[in-house]
């Protein structure tokens, strides 16, 4: 797994679970890393935090759809999901009977 961390506090905390990453704050960036990511045949996994993502994701989508391997997959970082519908967290609550 590697990571694609918009912030550094996202990057640390998956660094000490031992997952190796990089942060970046620009779609080029972003891309150099992902690129690099997607071409280590050790790098099954790719996650990207949401921000991250959306500083490239027109190519990441294009990426994406021409290539099955890696799985990339985004993430929150520590400011929680930019989604405002994010149906993990709606599953979540519905099942435990969280109403806001």
């Amino acid at each position: 797994m590697y990571l694609i961390s918009d912030n550094a506090e996202t990057y640390e905390g998956l660094r000490m679970a031992g997952v190796d990453g990089t942060v970046a704050h620009t779609g080029e960036a972003v891309m150099t890393a992902f690129y690099a990511a997607a071409n280590d045949a050790d790098i099954a996994i790719i996650a990207v935090t949401e921000k991250a993502y959306s500083f490239a994701a027109e190519k990441i989508d294009n990426y994406m759809a021409s290539h099955t391997r890696p799985i990339v997959t985004r993430i929150p970082d520590r400011h929680g999901s930019q989604s405002k519908s994010d149906s993990m967290s709606e599953f979540i609550k519905s099942g435990i009977g969280l109403k806001f």
